[in-house]
């Protein structure tokens, strides 16, 4: 077929698809059914027809699903997947994935030998390509009907992962059929070419996201095409790199690939490019969709197809039985032996209901040799079951879905009715009074329109209770939140470390109730725990003075930022509440939302403030170059908005960019150095140094490191073993033993000029105490190593180490006897 064969071909079939699109606002059918329907009426009609013989020509390969549309269809998809939300629910979607894929390719492969006498390993690979749900049709159906949103999570996570596990399982039975022998030592073989094809995808995933995702956001210059062109580049590079390339699992790969980019890429770029990447994503679905439903339809021979009318239900009722065993014994037992979320028995109907068959399954079924038993008994059977699936299963789901009562409206949806009606009369009332006001309207008209408004947007539900108008109130304010929270990221007020931690402070505040007490002290995340893990692993270490002090200056500049922004984010959200007048009549529920807000900004100018008192210098500093950098990047997104909406020419934007870009370079990086007292003062302060001479005292200063710490940070812990000495420069640490019996006995608080850690300048000992920052600290730390260098030239130096030794000694044993 001609090139320009294809093309016009292409272009007729998007223009039907495009019609039926309309047409399905008229009908019950999901889009995707009416392009199968329509698909298969043109194969008919190509038979009869010479001039649509073309159409019979125009077929679907299995490279054509596999490097065409699989990719485009399976990168959209994860690119608007909630990856949170699917963390949630990975154990669960790894069981249907993968055990629950194994378990439906054995039922269904030994259903196909026993009742049609096909070769085991050959029914098995059916079962394995049958087995999968097809992303591209459950994602096209699940956005149509607007399914809740944990059972989209469920659906649509199985769905691409186990895509994945029948492919991979797919290719390892089809090498072991080609291979004309099968024995129990395989099977080690097989399991071991299955972690190696899968995991191997998501490493391929990996790397080629964070390269691309670092391409996307170092080549960005306000030019939004480049973006889109590298998320597109991306997608097709990490699939047929890693299928075609590495043959590994090229599924897997672009999915990995998808989520990183949703997650840690293009948050790095602005709101209006990350608009544009979904919206064209959205765009290339449309058309991969369209197509291949049509062409699905077109590979059905319904006349050839009736032939295998019994198989073809024996088939279906087999896929059904398999599933179903899956949903409703495998996954409830799942569920209660590793205490997963709970998932309902309609949710688990409708998984049942809706896995879907789709175009994978075609394109698998496809690669299967030419000269393979079979293989046209088994090409017959996936058509049937795809037909089956998209015709019966996808034209119902709506309705079992509204038999179930899962499309019922959740509360948050009810309020959102409520509220977007009342909103709807609010404006379009005062747009009325401004045309009275002008003339254009007398009174009766007036009446008239806002009468008619009133009976059209009449609410027939009941009214909202106090929790649910509380909970639309609070989800208004964190949904101003999180557009402050964009904003503020454009401007580049927040770093990306920032930005994500707020992301998931506000994605916790909406999936939790509102609670407008006073909210308890947090715990100890995961992330903070290996920080300090981090932290008491380096202190100790010579090698890594210069790594901890870079460390801990990243720390302080995430603090100080962190609660800049969260100050920002408080004050969004007040004034947002101010503004709330569609539940101006619950006085009270803003009342307490209000407090709620400001106890957090009075909490979070509190430790801004702290911080600045302890780091005046530092804290300067940085809200000076801070800010000198957030001002050029707002003039820049301004001008850009100016030129866009037509207020500013092309020549005088550029030469205003020109400017303030050259401005935005010449700032110094933000700088963590802080102006501290001299190392030399600070050390002869100290009585085992004070009177050496000053050539010694300057080789300890030269070889002392600051180390900075923030309140409850620890700097060592008791039986640890110690190597250095540290010199409180400012601040105040807590030193305290703890017990055989666990308690906890203070010992003393040291303040600035005071020195701890000496016991470690006789030679690696263990410590004897724990120490604990109790403000915000800065220490002076002096290598045991360095020191005892020093004390064999100095027999004086050495002399008041032991002697600090022998104190020290006595001081335990005298503790101990109290």
């Amino acid at each position: 077929m001609d090139l320009s064969e294809i093309l016009l071909i292409t272009s007729g079939l998007l223009t039907l698809s495009m019609v039926a699109a309309t047409l399905c606002r008229h009908i019950a059918l999901p889009h995707t059914v009416v392009l199968v329907l329509l698909g298969v009426a043109l194969n008919q009609a190509a038979s009869n027809i010479p001039a649509l013989h073309l159409l019979s020509e125009f077929e679907l390969t299995p490279d054509l699903v596999l490097f065409v549309f699989l990719p485009a269809l399976i990168f959209e998809s994860a690119l608007n997947l909630d990856a949170k939300a699917l963390m949630k629910d990975i154990l669960p979607i790894l069981l249907l994935a993968i055990p629950g894929l194994l378990l439906s390719t054995a039922i269904v492969g030994f259903s196909l030998s026993s009742f049609f006498e096909v070769e085991i390993m050959i029914a098995l690979l059916f079962g394995a390509l049958i087995s999968a749900t097809d992303p591209v049709a459950v994602v096209a159906l699940f956005k149509e009907l607007g399914a809740p949103r944990r059972l989209n999570i469920l659906v649509e996570g199985e769905s691409l992962l186990n895509d994945a596990t029948a492919i991979v399982l797919f290719t390892i039975l089809l090498s072991l059929i080609a291979a004309g022998h099968f024995e129990l030592a395989d099977t080690t073989t097989a399991l071991v070419d299955f972690m190696r094809v899968f995991f191997g995808g998501i490493l391929v995933g990996l790397v080629t996201s964070v390269i691309m995702s670092g391409l996307m956001v170092r080549l960005y210059h306000g030019n939004q095409s480049v973006q889109i062109v590298l998320s597109l580049a991306m997608a097709y590079i990490a699939f047929i790199l890693a299928e075609h390339t590495l043959h590994v699992s090229g599924v897997m790969a672009v999915l990995v690939a998808a989520i990183y980019l949703n997650g840690l890429g293009i948050t790095r770029l602005s709101g209006a490019t990350t608009h544009a990447i979904h919206e064209t994503w959205e765009f290339i679905v449309l058309i991969c969709n369209s197509l291949l439903f049509l062409m699905i339809g077109l590979s059905v021979d319904i006349i050839a197809l009736a032939g295998y009318w019994q198989p073809i239900l024996m088939t279906v009722a087999a896929t059904l039985f398999a599933r179903a065993l899956t949903m409703y014994v495998v996954l409830p037992f799942a569920v209660d032996w590793f205490s997963l979320p709970k998932i309902s028995l309609n949710e688990r109907t409708i998984m049942w209901w809706g896995g879907l068959k789709g175009g994978l399954a075609i394109a698998i079924v496809l690669l299967i040799p030419v000269d393979m038993d079979n293989r046209q008994m088994l090409i017959a059977l996936t058509l049937g079951v795809v037909l089956f699936s998209l015709i019966v299963n996808a034209s119902s789901i709506k309705s079992v879905m509204h038999w179930l009562g899962i499309s019922e409206l959740t509360g948050d949806e009810r309020s959102e009715i409520k509220h977007g009606m009342d909103h709807i009369q609010h404006e379009v009332r005062d747009l009325i009074a401004e045309f009275s006001k002008l003339g254009l309207l007398d009174h009766d008209v007036r009446t008239t329109v806002t009468d008619a408004l009133e009976w059209s947007m009449q609410d027939s539900q009941e009214p909202l209770s106090a929790q649910q108008l509380t909970r639309y109130a609070y989800l208004n304010v964190l949904q101003v939140e999180s557009d402050e929270l964009e904003h503020l990221n454009e401007i580049r007020l927040t770093n990306y470390y920032n930005y994500l931690g707020y992301c998931e402070l506000l994605y916790n505040d909406k999936e939790r109730p509102v609670v407008l007490q006073h909210n308890k002290k947090s715990k100890i995340s995961n992330s903070e725990r290996m920080e300090m893990a981090l932290i008491n692993f380096l202190i100790e270490k010579d090698w890594a003075s210069k790594l901890l002090t870079y460390y801990q200056n990243l720390r302080f500049t995430n603090l100080i930022q962190r609660d800049i922004v969260g100050i920002l984010l408080v004050n969004a959200a007040l004034k947002s509440l101010d503004s709330q007048r569609e539940v101006e009549t619950n006085v009270k529920i803003i009342a307490q939302l209000k407090e709620r807000f400001r106890r957090r900004l009075k909490v979070r100018q509190a430790r801004l403030n702290a911080f600045a008192d302890a780091y005046p210098e530092y804290c300067r500093e940085y809200k000076n170059i801070l800010f000198q950098r957030v001002a050029l990047s707002f003039a820049i997104k301004t001008i850009k908005h100016d030129l866009h909406s037509g207020k500013l020419g092309a020549k005088a934007f550029s030469q205003i960019e020109e400017k303030l870009k050259k401005e935005l370079k010449k700032l110094p990086k933000i700088s963590s150095s802080l102006l501290l007292t001299k190392r030399h003062d600070l050390i002869e302060n100290v009585p085992l140094f004070s009177g050496l001479p000053k050539d010694m005292l300057n080789i300890l200063a030269t070889n002392a490191r600051y180390v900075n710490f923030l309140p409850e940070d620890i700097i060592f812990k008791q039986g640890d073993r110690g190597r250095s000495l540290y010199i409180v420069v400012n601040g105040t640490v807590s030193v305290f033993h703890n017990s055989a019996n666990g308690d906890v006995i203070p010992i003393n608080d040291l303040q600035k000029g005071s020195f701890f850690g000496e016991r470690a300048l006789l030679g690696n000992k263990v410590r004897s105490a724990t120490v604990k920052a109790k403000t915000h600290v800065i220490l002076l730390r002096l290598s045991a190593k360095k020191i005892n260098q020093l004390a064999i030239k100095l027999p004086e130096l050495k002399a008041r180490l032991g002697a600090e030794d022998l104190s020290r000694r006595e001081a335990d044993l005298h503790r101990q006897r109290d």
